[in-house]
């Protein structure tokens, strides 16, 4: 299964900064101006209310970003240590065979030439 590489973790991290600071500001500031000020027009309302919505999407929408990128990381990170671990599972697996070799060559159950054949295909 393929998986598609998600947004960088900085950018969620920006999106979060960025929505929570626009909502901190549309909430320390209209709020009081509701109690200061006896007739808002409407539009002002209206455009808090937008601000609030299209922020608190964007804080979601973050999230679930870096919650994207993280999982990538960790399974890129998972993928890499295990074709490290075949790899090196390889490598002992092909020293032992050609110790084996060797020890049937020195008891004379194969010849040099196909030791030497053996070898020279598991070194490829």
């Amino acid at each position: 299964m393929e998986t598609k590489k998600p947004v960088a973790l900085w950018k969620g991290i920006v999106g979060i900064a960025v929505s929570g600071f626009v909502l901190l500001i549309v909430a320390s500031v209209f709020v009081p101006l509701c109690f200061v000020l006896d007739g808002i027009p409407m539009w002002l309302i209206v455009w808090a209310i937008i601000a609030a919505v299209i922020c608190s999407v964007t804080l979601i929408i973050s999230i679930f970003n870096i919650r994207d990128a993280l999982i990538y990381r960790r399974q890129n990170k998972t993928i890499k240590t295990s074709s490290n671990e075949a790899d090196k599972k390889h490598d002992v697996d092909y020293i032992e065979e050609i110790k084996m070799l060797k020890e049937l060559l020195d008891s004379g159950a194969i010849t040099q030439e196909e030791f030497d054949a053996k070898k020279k295909q598991l070194l490829k």
